[in-house]
């Protein structure tokens, strides 16, 4: 699942299951429209964006057994896919990569769960980009700035984000003990928060500088035409 663990359908309710779904669709109903006009535009962007995705997502990490039995952690890939096509277009393509992953890795009896990742996983880590985006609006057009704030920041809010999100909901549906939680579950997301930052922060960098029409939020206007000697300072 696209959040930095893998949740077994049977943890939950039935009806957090089927409320989280109706929510998922509604929330993606919302951004189809945008999204497909980002689709429409901006397709090579989309497609590379959506392969770094996949390949994070199958990068996964799994306890052996004993307690911690059932989870995987994996990297997300969500905030550099928002900076090439734009949140609605991000959430689609992660909601729409995730039913096939879950199918793949953990079988068609566990796809009720994809409302609980979409929300736990996927919306997070777009908050952090969208926070990341708004801090950058009220700051000078600086290239280090874009890079580190929209690449960097916005990738390790958005796995702590993840992980405040996935630990409230273990707590609240008792899968695991608090003591678990705080000292084995969650400071994982530290250590996944390190290596998204970096790879979201590099790799932006890489594509700002060698192919800046896949990441389709940035402006060559607002960055490089003005004076180009000066962008990193």
């Amino acid at each position: 699942l696209p959040t930095p663990m893998n949740f077994p359908a049977h943890w939950f309710p039935l009806p957090w299951l089927l409320a989280s779904d109706a929510l998922c669709l509604l929330l993606f109903a919302a951004a189809l429209r945008p999204a497909l006009a980002t689709w429409r535009t901006h397709r090579q962007a989309a497609w590379v964006g959506l392969l770094i995705m996949a390949l994070c997502w199958s990068l996964r990490a799994a306890p052996a057994g004993g307690m911690l039995g059932g989870l995987s952690y994996h990297l997300l890939g969500i905030g550099l896919l928002a900076l090439m096509v734009d949140i609605p277009a991000a959430f689609c393509l992660a909601v729409l990569l995730l039913l096939p992953y879950i199918w793949l890795w953990q079988g068609v009896g566990d796809l009720s769960v994809a409302g609980l990742t979409v929300l736990a996983g996927i919306v997070p880590p777009l908050a952090g980009v969208a926070l990341a985006r708004q801090i950058v609006r009220r700051l000078p057009r600086n290239l280090f700035i874009y890079i580190f704030l929209n690449g960097f920041f916005a990738a390790a809010a958005g796995i702590l984000l993840s992980a405040a999100a996935n630990g409230v909901l273990l707590y609240l549906a008792g899968v695991f003990p608090t003591a678990i939680l705080l000292g084995s579950v969650l400071p994982v997301f530290f250590l996944i928060a390190w290596g998204e930052a970096f790879l979201t922060g590099l790799l932006s960098a890489i594509f700002i500088a060698l192919k800046p029409h896949l990441i389709t939020t940035f402006s060559d206007a607002d960055y490089l035409r003005q004076n180009a000697r000066q962008i990193w300072k």
